[in-house]
């Protein structure tokens, strides 16, 4: 609904410049026992192409840990994604949504009781990610997004993450 007012609300956008955004995220994951969060950071550049479509290109690290009886499971992601992005608003708030190819490398380390030596795997995970948010600009050259996006992993497997960046814009 917030969103649907939002679109009516705001006009067009326009070509304002290329945003380079960090900040903290949230991501979630499918796990056997639960779906744990760990925290993280995320790095987004975007660069309009033509009025309301743009190029914009994220990586993200994320760590978590499960923990049960006797064994500890964390987890270290590292998200890299490319999407083609549609924007909508002000150059003071805009509405952008992005849809692309993405590749996740996780690292898993079991440790238990019983095995003190830990024990890793790796895999690199290609998917599809899907973006939607708001993103803006403060002072003319501050840059800010608020996100909100889900990557296929390992299908039916799915990452779900949330976050906030600030930057520059040129």
């Amino acid at each position: 609904m917030f969103v649907a007012l939002l679109l009516f609300f705001l006009p067009s956008q326009t070509v304002y410049g290329a945003d380079l955004t960090l900040g903290p995220h949230l991501e979630w994951w499918h796990s056997a026992a639960r779906h744990p969060m760990g925290a993280g950071l995320t790095l987004r550049i975007h660069q309009p192409v033509v009025k309301t479509w743009g190029i914009e290109l994220e990586t993200a690290y994320a760590r978590g840990v499960e923990k049960g009886p006797g064994l500890t499971y964390q987890h270290n992601f590292v998200r890299a994604a490319g999407l083609w992005t549609w924007g909508m608003g002000k150059e003071t708030i805009s509405v952008r949504l992005g849809l692309g190819p993405s590749v996740l490398l996780r690292e898993n380390v079991l440790v238990s009781d019983a095995n003190p030596e830990p024990v890793r795997t790796r895999m690199v995970l290609p998917g599809v990610r899907l973006r939607g948010g708001l993103d803006g600009a403060l002072f003319e050259r501050v840059a800010w997004s608020w996100h909100m996006g889900l990557t296929s992993v390992s299908w039916p497997g799915v990452h779900f993450d949330t976050g906030a960046t600030m930057g520059v814009r040129w």
